[in-house]
């Protein structure tokens, strides 16, 4: 799942970012949030996102699996002029693999592998402040957090007409409520808006332009929307700013899987899990990563640890017989495959 964070709409893609998610997203369910804290303080997942297209992020858990871990991160190290790497190996045609039945399983539509959602991971909006608060009388900040609760409320029970409505309240009245333009953003993406989100991030900007959540959500809605050069560009500078942010380098990672590169890929998700190692979009991603560089035990490590965290990641499990068929285990290929149309079609 890209991983994007928000303030009042539950975690995943999205998503920036698990799932749609291989889901990415991932991506990514909405913590709770303290109504009378002023720092938004909602913990991310989407994985959404996710994993590619934007579609949902898996996630989940079982045994121990090797841990990946990441290098030490020497600064942004200039990748954007690297060719996209050819992958060692085409993936097997899904027809020609057959269940313990006998019969072909092809996944639905885009839940294929060789074509993985890039869930983003929108980032929850803890550091990102209420200055503008501090021009109003006491009665109308208190009416204008009543309304903002209330929308976030809203936002985190999937009534996504209704936060619309009660955040463009809150700007209304104060349009300098950092919290609630971020949240509508979120809105937007949940509801695969993401152009629409990508304003509202932007507008946010434009007050805050060195908040690491919101460069963070722009850099994963660009992602989303291909724009890569300006979102890698974007990313690069919360990573300036915030070099172990866990979400930043997830949603650098994602850029360069959708871009063809692979190694700058793996590393980016290294580092990410290195920051976060119960990250299920990042091993994920890694796994699919690992699989395009011809790496097939550690594609198969990292997919594993992934299913570890999400059991229910569909595409992990499609990957895994497509990678178990490389190793001609025919046996835990076909596993892989029922595993995998048992969650994708129940989905």
């Amino acid at each position: 799942m890209a991983k994007r964070r928000r303030g009042g709409a539950g975690k995943g893609r999205p998503p920036q970012s698990t799932e749609a998610a291989a889901e990415t997203a991932a991506d990514d369910a909405a913590p709770e949030i303290d109504p009378e804290d002023p720092q938004l303080d909602l913990a991310a997942t989407p994985d959404d996102e996710e994993p590619p297209t934007d579609s949902p992020e898996p996630e989940a858990e079982a045994d121990a699996a090797a841990e990946v871990d990441a290098e030490p991160d020497e600064g942004p190290e200039d990748v954007s002029e690297e060719e996209p790497e050819e992958e060692l190996e085409e993936e097997p045609d899904p027809a020609s693999t057959t269940d313990a039945g006998g019969s072909p399983y092809v996944p639905d539509g885009d839940q294929a592998t060789d074509d993985i959602p890039g869930e983003s991971t929108l980032s929850e909006d803890s550091g990102i402040p209420d200055a503008q608060l501090d021009r109003l009388s006491s009665q109308d900040r208190a009416e204008i957090e009543t309304l903002y609760r209330r929308a976030r409320t809203a936002a985190e029970e999937g009534r996504l007409v209704e936060a619309e409505k009660g955040y463009r309240e809150v700007l209304f009245r104060d349009p300098g409520h950092l919290k609630a333009r971020n949240n509508l953003g979120y809105v937007y993406d949940s509801r695969g808006e993401p152009a629409r989100a990508l304003e509202e991030y932007q507008a946010a900007l434009e007050i805050e332009p060195e908040n690491v959540q919101l460069l963070n959500n722009v850099g994963a809605v660009l992602g989303t929307l291909g724009r890569y050069g300006e979102a890698e560009e974007t990313l690069r500078t919360a990573q300036q700013l915030a070099p172990e942010d866990p979400d930043v380098h997830l949603n650098l990672g994602l850029v360069f899987f959708r871009k063809g590169l692979y190694t700058a890929a793996r590393e980016s998700l290294e580092r990410a899990i290195g920051l976060d190692p119960e990250s299920e979009s990042a091993y994920y991603y890694l796994g699919e990563a690992c699989n395009r560089l011809g790496h097939i035990d550690k594609a198969l490590e990292a997919l594993e640890r992934a299913l570890e965290i999400q059991p229910r990641n569909g595409r992990a499990w499609y990957t895994i017989g497509i990678l178990y068929d490389r190793k001609r285990e025919p046996e835990r290929a076909s596993e892989a495959y029922l595993k995998a149309r048992e969650i994708l079609d129940a989905d």
